[in-house]
């Protein structure tokens, strides 16, 4: 049976007309309205309501395209006649939720109504209800998710590109000791996007009570001299990162894997947010007979007071950290595993006088 589809075609006729059979030829049907110019397509979004948006992949306004679907829960698809790589990450970065080719295009549509559900009509169920709205949000959490996936490794993906085109073009002029020195930094960025990767699903599977939990008997002063070990090999040696641990921290209970992605954010903000030469300081002990306590400090930019109450929330950045590299989720990944191991997380901070942030864990953490 024809599927009835309210599309949106954001293109030239003829590239629209293309659009209209691969849909066809797929089983679709519908009322589908093409829109050629930045102000038609504004006036076509405030008339009507539509099940998806598809965009020609050489348009030149694409991030207008995306900005202006912001909180209609309406899927983005953008489609080219001859799909490649470079310019399939550039659509995403605008905003687009999918990239396909002309014979991907139904299939892509499939999945966007899919993920993004109907609106409920009269007399339907609360259940189903509750589930389009599950729907919904788990839709606005992939967006945040490529919003931070094109905003947090677009750093490393340039460093490694550039890096290896140095090494294709000049590879037989570089001593060992220079290729060697851009075969690490590759390497480097390479670890960067892992575990940056890794920080965002764990902050979507934070957001809808998956993320795991196994806690362990841990060292705590050797996994935090392990981590600040592995900082120094990311940032160089422009930075100086001095631990301190006191007190019997061997036999701590807690997830490893969790307790370095929070102790790696920590002092990666730290990193972040101070220069060259300003004192980075990772200190751990016993605070009393049941818990312990993770403190990284820095002398750095500090966080503005208006800041200040909501810098957990997930996807949230302070005003004077707009122009710099992150998405906004380590905090709040902190907080997740504080609050896995029945901990907590707090700070005190100055603009201009750097930050203390001071995660405080039970010596044997609860266990689910």
């Amino acid at each position: 049976m024809p599927t009835a589809l309210r599309a949106l075609f954001v293109a030239h006729q003829q590239t629209a007309d293309r659009f209209t059979e691969a849909l066809r030829q797929a089983g679709y049907t519908g009322s589908w309205q093409v829109v050629q110019i930045e102000d038609e397509y504004w006036a076509a979004l405030k008339t009507a309501a539509f099940d998806v948006v598809i965009f020609d992949d050489t348009l030149p306004w694409r991030a207008a395209v995306a900005r202006a679907l912001h909180g209609l829960n309406v899927p983005l698809i953008a489609a080219g006649q001859t799909p490649d790589v470079e310019t399939a990450v550039a659509c995403i970065k605008s905003g687009a939720d999918d990239y396909t080719g002309l014979d991907g295009l139904a299939q892509a549509v499939s999945r966007a109504l899919a993920a993004a559900g109907t609106p409920p009509q009269a007399g339907e169920s609360p259940a189903l209800e509750r589930a389009l709205e599950d729907e919904r949000r788990l839709n606005t959490t992939k967006n945040r998710v490529l919003s931070c996936l094109s905003h947090d490794l677009r750093t490393p993906l340039s460093v490694i590109l550039t890096t290896s085109e140095l090494l294709q073009r000049y590879l037989d002029r570089l001593s060992e000791e220079r290729r060697q020195g851009y075969f690490d930094a590759i390497r480097n960025q390479i670890k960067i996007i892992d575990q940056r990767l890794d920080d965002i699903s764990a902050v979507v599977r934070a957001e809808t009570g998956r993320l795991e939990y196994a806690p362990t008997i841990l060292d705590l002063a050797q996994l935090c001299q392990d981590v600040a070990d592995e900082t120094r090999l990311m940032i160089g040696s422009g930075y100086q990162i001095g631990v301190q641990t006191t007190g019997d921290l061997a036999h701590i209970t807690g997830d490893p894997r969790l307790l370095r992605m929070a102790l790696r954010n920590l002092l990666a903000n730290a990193v972040k947010f101070s220069s060259p030469g300003q004192e980075i300081r990772l200190e751990a002990g016993r605070r009393d007979e049941r818990a312990v306590f993770v403190r990284v400090s820095d002398e750095g930019m500090g966080i503005p007071e208006a800041d200040q109450l909501r810098l957990f929330e997930p996807y949230y950045r302070a005003s004077n950290a707009q122009d710099m590299s992150g998405a906004g989720i380590g905090l709040r990944l902190v907080r997740c595993v504080a609050d896995l191991h029945g901990g907590s997380i707090s700070f005190t901070s100055r603009e201009g006088a750097g930050s203390a942030f001071m995660l405080e864990l039970p010596l044997v953490a609860q266990v689910d």
